[in-house]
């Protein structure tokens, strides 16, 4: 399925960091790469549900929408969604899912980083059931290598953000795999510990990103 064959395509969104100058990760910052490649490349529509994983800051999906503002044509960004109703993968799979038909969107799509994409696949399967097949999965390098980005990827591939978010989905996705409990108990820690989304983004600092 080419990108012209999706109707809506719901982009993850990941952590802050207060050392970067806009607030986001290196995750987040590659994300916003891939929008706007995504965007001038004719994508239909595009949502964004992050939330206000940080009480002291604004919803995930606002920051990334300032900074869209910041580089992408006006025109182009009337095809971006943003509701910032949503702090763990799973909830935004949800909500996608109660968006999807309540609009009669039929071709769907998600954005994530490769590493993400077993869980994040596991997730829609659980949610969208019998529907699963009309998800369409795009990991970010691929849009980026497509882009020309190869500089960018290739200094995320050797930074330690890279190392720590393979760790990351690795102890996540044994939480994640519980069978029938391990997505609940995800949104469980989430509201635990809101201002970084997850239970085990508290145990890891994120200061070396």
């Amino acid at each position: 399925m080419t990108k012209s064959h999706i109707d809506v395509l719901l982009v993850h969104c990941y952590w802050f960091d207060n050392t970067s100058a806009n607030l986001l990760d290196a995750h987040g910052n590659l994300q916003l790469l891939a929008i706007n490649c995504l965007l001038k490349d004719g994508i239909e529509q595009i949502v964004i549900l992050g939330g206000k994983i940080d009480p002291q800051k604004e919803s995930l999906g606002r920051v990334m929408y300032k900074e869209l503002l910041k580089n992408v044509d006006a025109k182009l960004l009337n095809k971006v969604l943003v509701i910032p109703n949503s702090l763990t993968l799973r909830q935004e799979v949800k909500n996608f899912y109660k968006l999807a038909k309540k609009n009669n969107w039929q071709a769907l799509a998600y954005l994530c980083l490769s590493a993400q994409l077993p869980r994040a696949k596991r997730t829609y399967r659980r949610i969208f059931a019998e529907n699963f097949p009309i998800v369409t999965f795009l990991t970010t390098e691929e849009i980026l290598d497509n882009c020309g980005y190869e500089k960018e990827l290739k200094n995320y591939r050797e930074s330690p953000v890279y190392k720590y978010s393979i760790i990351y989905e690795l102890l996540v996705g044994i939480i994640d795999g519980i069978p029938i409990v391990g997505g609940y108990l995800i949104d469980k820690l989430s509201k635990i510990y809101p201002n970084k989304g997850v239970l085990l983004s508290k145990i890891f600092s994120f200061k070396s990103m």
